[in-house]
């Protein structure tokens, strides 16, 4: 109920300021070029300067598919594209992923690459269709328990982040084949981690292991590709 009454806070107040001001002139040559857009398009960018938009010239599009966020932080009425399959955003100053994420259940594949993130909220838990999870040069120290009910995902990148340990649930994402986990603080490893039965590769260099060598034996024992350099 509390998740329902706050997007309807969001939403509704933005919709009717929108319509109100849709008439006043755009903001700038993007603003204009995106008000000549059709209603049919799949694929839009969200500039820095966003925020003196007037949303409608976003939201009146209803078959977004794509959204590339070139922005400092992610617009509350992003939540709106239904259709959102792909959101990817890089060199920015994002620090967090709004909890009302969770209403975009299209979504496949999230890729927030070097912004400035800290944490994640558990509501990405609740993006069942998600297959790709990129998080590369981010602040996160550590995960969502409830990370590992994504079953479909395929590949998660946490490189270049300050994770310290990972769960022993890790082997509860049966579809993973590729972990990337380049330059975290990792020094061991979960015994569920070995047992993870789709994984094809996995990086860990720039971690201070204590175990690199037997770490290597065992995942290609297994099969799997390592990368520990």
């Amino acid at each position: 109920m509390k998740r329902i009454i706050s997007y309807l806070f969001i939403v509704i107040p933005l919709l009717g300021s929108c319509q109100k001001k849709y008439n006043a002139p755009p903001y700038n040559e993007y603003e204009a070029g995106l008000r000549k857009l059709p209603l049919e398009t799949e694929k839009i960018i969200i500039p820095k300067e966003w925020e003196k938009m007037d949303s409608l010239s976003f939201l009146r599009f209803k078959e977004i598919n794509h959204i590339i966020i070139d922005a400092d932080s992610i617009p509350p009425w992003i939540i709106n594209f239904k259709k959102t399959k792909t959101i990817y955003s890089h060199f920015g100053r994002i620090s967090h992923i709004p909890p009302t994420i969770e209403h975009l259940k299209e979504i496949e594949k999230l890729v927030f690459f070097s912004q400035k993130i800290k944490s994640i909220p558990k509501t990405i838990c609740d993006l069942d269709k998600l297959e790709y999870l990129s998080l590369w040069s981010n602040d996160i120290d550590r995960l969502p328990d409830c990370i590992f009910n994504l079953k479909k995902l395929k590949v998660l990148n946490l490189i270049g982040n300050n994770i310290i340990k990972l769960h022993e649930n890790i082997n509860q994402l049966s579809n993973l084949e590729e972990l990337l986990l380049d330059g975290n603080q990792i020094t061991e490893l979960p015994e569920g981690i070995y047992t993870l039965p789709n994984l094809k590769e996995i990086s860990l260099g720039g971690n201070p292991l204590k175990n690199p060598e037997e770490i290597k034996k065992r995942f290609e024992e297994k099969g799997v590709k390592v990368l520990l350099e």
